[in-house]
């Protein structure tokens, strides 16, 4: 069943205090403990005693021979700065800076013995709050920013700690000269962008493939506490194509090397079109057969500056050339005549606005709302359902872009968007402020969705708390079977990914 991307509590639970953890097993505690008032309290908190002064007494377990830092005190102050609001409130019992891949294996088995959960963030940037789970251990991997460029036998790779962003890859690779795929949002975390998928709308994924396929190496922190050094010829392959597909379920990685190709990103224009919902559906759909072409369909309330009392007609055309000429003017000329010779209405000014204006390559700070609730399917382009399920979408946007009152001002409100993926895919998000009322119209959405597409998949990227593994992946039987042979305990990812599937 298509599921709306929520988050795992409500808005009541993630901002209630932090639950009690779990108390840890006798024998357990007796053997980590690293100082008489640990080892009193795990012994009085097996029996059924209560615990000193909240959770402190965990830490000097934790901090044992940790080159990093473990955090107890002041956790409702901690800088977690999530890129979603909604998971504010969500507090973990410890928290865990590592320094080194042997800070990260020794918390994970001791972890693992206390019977905590795990909870492990690298940039944060989650529609569901996947990083952080409530009284978990939580890694926090932000200060592992180690990276390097470089090149061996005439190949350019990037090979960075989990910690960096993508803004902080950029500051070694010129991309005047290199593309290396990544996500939209120069704020998104590496880790979790190419563990699950990892998609580039613009240009990227067209052209060189999903961030997953470009990952070359990667060191890995597994369930039992051991560091793995993985690649298509180590051993391990089991566990190395479970990592490209739904990593964060099957270890941590601590490092990844990937692919840098030596050519500059593709120059991506934005025009602003009045279209019917019948001409803007055959333009997407006539673009997919191009493959020198990525169109991308926005359907949001217009920007303020448009002035126009027929918002429900305007639509944002995201054009790129993917492999078009260099030059900015020639590329913009090339541009346009493409779309003029597929019959595309384009106003003096959306072309002026092209021509002086530069185009945002950074979406963090478009106005998007603080929270936000997602829904996203992808489904094959030759599907019978896809010219109503194009409709269904476009009429229910078209309903809230009627209800808006004027232009948006760095509010967006709801927005859609439509995109061509690799192997004949179409790809649809729809994203809403994360209020009631939005989310129940993404649920509707959903519902008559899932009527007229009921072979579509989840993009693997948004993972939804109560969707089984089988929505997100066709071989989620054999991600499964991973899964129990290299985290029988469920201690890693969310419960997204869970051995009892198989039962």
């Amino acid at each position: 069943m298509l599921m709306v991307a929520m988050p795992h509590s409500t808005h009541k639970d993630r901002r209630s205090r932090r639950p009690p953890s779990r108390i840890c097993r006798l024998a357990s505690a007796a053997a980590l403990c690293g100082s008489f008032a640990a080892c009193a309290w795990a012994l009085s908190g097996a029996a059924g005693g209560s615990r000193p002064n909240g959770d402190v007494a965990v830490c000097p377990i934790f901090r044992k021979d940790l080159e990093g830092k473990a955090i107890c005190e002041g956790i409702e102050s901690y800088p977690f700065k999530w890129a979603n609001s909604d998971c504010n409130g969500i507090l973990p019992l410890v928290i865990v800076q590592p320094k080194t891949d042997a800070d990260v294996a020794r918390t994970v088995r001791r972890t693992a013995k206390l019977g905590l959960p795990l909870s492990v963030r690298s940039g944060g940037h989650s529609y569901t709050c996947d990083g952080i789970k409530p009284g978990s251990v939580h890694l926090d991997l932000r200060l592992r920013k180690q990276k390097r460029f470089y090149n061996k036998d005439g190949v350019w790779y990037a090979e960075f700690e989990t910690g960096n962003t993508f803004r902080d890859l950029f500051r070694i690779i010129d991309r005047r000269r290199f593309s290396i795929v990544h996500g939209a949002c120069h704020a998104v975390g590496v880790g979790g962008f190419y563990l699950h998928g990892g998609l580039h709308l613009n240009s990227l994924t067209a052209l060189y493939g999903w961030g997953n396929e470009s990952v070359e190496s990667m060191t890995v922190v597994t369930a039992d506490g051991r560091i793995r050094a993985l690649n298509a010829s180590s051993g391990d392959q089991d566990l190395w194509w479970a990592m490209r597909r739904a990593g964060s379920n099957f270890g941590i990685a601590t490092s990844l090397t990937v692919r840098v190709f030596e050519a500059p990103e593709p120059q991506t224009w934005l025009f602003w079109v009045k279209m019917s919902h019948d001409e803007v559906v055959n333009l997407f759909l006539r673009s997919m057969s191009d493959l020198e072409v990525q169109l991308n369909l926005y359907y949001v309330n217009p920007p303020f500056f448009q002035v126009s009392l027929s918002r429900p007609d305007i639509f944002t055309l995201q054009f790129t050339l993917l492999r078009g000429p260099r030059d900015y003017w020639q590329n913009l000329r090339a541009s346009l005549n493409w779309l003029g010779s597929h019959g595309v209405p384009l106003s003096w000014w959306t072309v002026a606005f092209n021509a002086v204006v530069p185009k945002p390559d950074d979406l963090t700070h478009l106005g998007y709302p603080a929270a936000w609730v997602s829904s996203q399917a992808i489904w094959p382009t030759g599907s019978s359902c896809t010219d109503n399920a194009l409709h269904l979408l476009l009429d229910q946007q078209s309903a809230i872009v009627r209800r808006a009152h004027f232009h948006s001002f760095r509010k967006p409100g709801c927005w859609l968007t439509f995109s061509r993926l690799p192997g004949d895919q179409i790809y649809y998000e729809y994203n809403c402020p994360s209020r009631p009322a939005y989310l129940q119209h993404l649920r509707d959405v959903e519902t008559s969705f899932e009527g007229m597409c009921p072979s579509s998949v989840k993009y693997r990227n948004t993972p939804h708390w109560n969707a089984s593994a089988k929505r997100y992946y066709p071989d989620a039987r054999e991600l499964l079977q991973t899964k129990r042979k290299w985290d029988p305990l469920n201690l890693l990812g969310p419960a997204l990914m869970s051995v009892q599937d198989l039962a």
